[in-house]
Formats: C-alpha cells, sequence, structure tokens
C-alpha cells in the first residue's frame, strides 16, 4: 500500500518549486550553481553565558533535494537573488549551537538559513 502522506509531501514539494519559488545562486567556493529556492524566514532565541537572549532571525532558502547543487549546505556558502536591479547576498548562517539548515518531514527539501551580507 503507498504511503499517502509521503506521497503527497512530494506532489506538494513539486507544486511548491513550480509555483512558489525563483532562481538563485548557490555559490561554495569558486563553483556557482543556478537553483530554484522559495523564500522563507525563521526567528530563533539564543541566550548567552551572561543570561542575555539574543534575537536572531534569518532569510531562508527553501531548495528541494533535486535541486540542491551539493549533498549539504554548509556554513559559509552563499546565496545570491535578484528584485529588480538589486542583487542581495545572503551567507549561510545561523546561532552559536543552531544547525545551519534542516530536513523537511520527509526529507524532499532542506530549509537553509541565511544573512545578508551583500547588497548592489
Amino acid at each position: 500500500m503507498p504511503n499517502m502522506l509521503s506521497d503527497g509531501m512530494a506532489w506538494l514539494d513539486g507544486e511548491r518549486r513550480s509555483h512558489m519559488s525563483d532562481w538563485v545562486s548557490y555559490q561554495r567556493g569558486a563553483v556557482t550553481h543556478p537553483t530554484r529556492a522559495t523564500p522563507s524566514r525563521s526567528a530563533f532565541e539564543v541566550q548567552d553565558a551572561n543570561g542575555v537572549i539574543e534575537r536572531w532571525e534569518s532569510r531562508d532558502f527553501v531548495i528541494s533535494i533535486i535541486d540542491l547543487p551539493f549533498a549539504t549546505p554548509e556554513r559559509g556558502d552563499r546565496i545570491t537573488e535578484t528584485h529588480g536591479a538589486v542583487v542581495l547576498t545572503y551567507e549561510v548562517m545561523a546561532p552559536r549551537g543552531m544547525p545551519v539548515w534542516q530536513w523537511d518531514a520527509f526529507r524532499t527539501a532542506v530549509r537553509i538559513h541565511t544573512k545578508l551580507v551583500g547588497e548592489v
């Protein structure tokens, strides 16, 4: 018997890729790949050793594993997106102790956490 939830998630991922994503450039070192990504955001609260709570918001990119240019995202990778004449560059990063990416429930896509590092 087929797994309806898994099949549904695969269908939903395909619909997200087709109707809710834009072209971005994913860069690691000197290698750049065009790929489709859905923009999103995450908010974190991290407490430091002194008890100070830091709020951290990231620009996330959801990328299907079939579109991911490398096996897994790595801290320091860059994602560039273009809005009209404005080019925004984001670096893959997350607050200390937090992962820079995470799987979706059925491992059909990854959510990559980034911060804006450049605008031209």
